[in-house]
């Protein structure tokens, strides 16, 4: 569970660009947290904010059926071939749905009746790789809004006991979100060929505190050390995650003072 009392520490933000934060007294910050993935592609990724404007123009906010979900789901075979999808309001929704799917287990965990998030870059040899997740998960897709629609993949018709064929309901949803989670799957498609990988020697140092797992950084320290290592990282200007549970998620495109500074602070012994 996110902290505030961790992200109180934050100035308050004006405006985020790309992987990076800008406080109203003129500091920037570094973006390790990306809002648990959603800002995985940045917070203005491509082509986003219009096709937002081009739905809402519209009026298309209320959940009323909309041949958005077709388009939603025809992206998501994409991105999951051979596989089978149900969309939910929100996470509320979706926990209310699957209960077992709160709270959520940790990426990879291999649960045979729960859902369990699915981040894309996990591995980076294969940045979109989903054959070592379990029979139903939840992937984190770069949608950066708060109360985003979740949705739950099926791998298979049978992938979980008393749904007939993995074809139950979906949600209605807001063509708007519909809208804006199938420009973030295409995206995100897009994005595995060009983002900018991560210096995989410079950042798989055995760093004490952390342990890396494709662009993303574990902490393995101790909780009580947490709030004065989300400090220091902050005085630095980098922003990690306000909760110990969700990994840190490397920027692409550092300054080589910036990388210079961040190996420092994940070099850091207590």
């Amino acid at each position: 569970m996110v902290d505030p009392a961790l992200l109180e520490k934050l100035p308050p933000i004006d405006r985020a660009r790309g992987y990076r934060l800008y406080a109203s007294g003129g500091r920037r910050f570094v973006d390790l947290w990306q809002y648990g993935g959603r800002a995985l592609l940045g917070h203005t990724p491509p082509g986003l904010l219009k096709t937002l404007k081009n739905t809402a123009s519209r009026g298309l906010f209320a959940p009323l059926p909309h041949p958005g979900r077709a388009r939603l789901e025809k992206a998501l075979e994409k991105l999951f071939p051979g596989c089978f999808f149900r969309i939910y309001g929100d996470r509320t929704a979706l926990c209310k749905a699957l209960p077992e799917a709160a709270p959520y287990p940790p990426p990879g965990t291999a649960l045979e009746a729960s859902p369990a998030l699915w981040r894309p870059f996990w591995d980076e040899e294969s940045p979109l790789a989903f054959y070592d997740a379990p029979p139903v998960f939840v992937p984190v897709l770069p949608l950066p809004w708060m109360n985003a629609p979740e949705i739950v993949v099926f791998r298979d018709r049978g992938g979980r006991t008393g749904t007939e064929g993995g074809t139950a309901y979906s949600d209605f949803v807001s063509p708007v979100f519909l809208a804006g989670l199938t420009r973030a799957v295409y995206d995100l498609i897009a994005g595995s060929k060009s983002r900018p990988q991560t210096d995989r020697k410079k950042y798989s140092l055995n760093f004490p505190l952390w342990k890396r797992r494709g662009i993303y950084l574990l902490f393995e320290g101790e909780t009580d050390l947490y709030e004065s290592t989300f400090t220091r990282f902050l005085d630095r200007g980098f922003l990690l995650p306000p909760d110990p549970a969700l990994p840190a998620i490397l920027a692409p495109g550092l300054s080589p003072g910036e990388d210079a500074a961040l190996v420092s602070l994940l070099s850091f012994a207590p």
